[in-house]
């Protein structure tokens, strides 16, 4: 998600802000409030600007809940995205990024707000290979050991996943070399042995969920 709001600020030549929960809530009364409004007048001043806030439902979510923290963010948040005007010589694009959209208030999901939204599926069968062999490249391993077997048979991982998959995979054979003194390959038995450590962390609920969710919101 991230690599493709860097990819979106990178083609429109614009300054990227990369948002996460624990960059706005502080600890002290009104701190999160305040952190937003800087935030947004930072983008301001730039010519061109990206804000991207991953898992924004932490940000977002709906109002009515025990937090005060929240009931007081929310408030500050679409009253600064509302704050625009086209006399505003800046122009800033806003991205959010969720696993879950059905948490966020709905205000923000409202015109001329957060209108546009895009369903980013798991990865398919090209894109695990591409990250499989980005991740192996240049590291020995066993004939048998392809980037192809290792693509199909993480079939169900999220991008992460198959990192992670890789890395494990990698840690085996460095492990091997570091007792034996020489070089070792990644092994079929590598592969066979990490399947069963590292699993997808996607549960199918879950994209059971958003997908429900997608129908009923019309969702691209």
């Amino acid at each position: 998600k991230t690599m493709l709001a860097k990819a979106i600020a990178s083609e429109v030549d614009a300054d990227f802000f990369s948002i996460r929960c624990s960059d706005i809530v502080g600890k002290y009364f009104g701190e999160a409030e305040k952190n937003v409004k800087s935030l947004f007048e930072t983008a301001r001043a730039a010519e061109s600007a990206v804000l991207f806030f991953d898992e924004f439902e932490a940000l977002a979510s709906q109002r009515g809940s025990d937090s005060p923290v929240m009931n007081r963010l929310v408030p500050e948040l679409l009253s600064q995205m509302d704050g625009f005007s086209v006399s505003d010589s800046s122009s800033i694009l806003f991205l959010a990024a969720t696993n879950r959209p059905w948490d966020i208030d709905s205000a923000f999901l409202r015109p001329p707000r957060l209108t546009e939204k895009i369903y980013i599926g798991l990865p398919d069968l090209d894109a695990r290979l591409f990250l499989v062999e980005r991740a192996l490249d240049g590291v020995p391993r066993e004939p048998e050991v392809t980037a192809g077997d290792i693509a199909r048979r993480t079939e169900g991982y999220n991008a992460a996943d198959v990192v992670a998959f890789c890395e494990a995979l990698k840690d085996n054979a460095i492990e091997r070399t570091i007792r034996q003194g020489e070089t070792n390959p990644i092994t079929a038995a590598d592969v066979e042995q990490t399947l069963r450590r590292v699993r997808s962390s996607v549960h199918p609920r879950d994209i059971e969920q958003i997908r429900k969710w997608e129908a009923e919101t019309g969702t691209r």
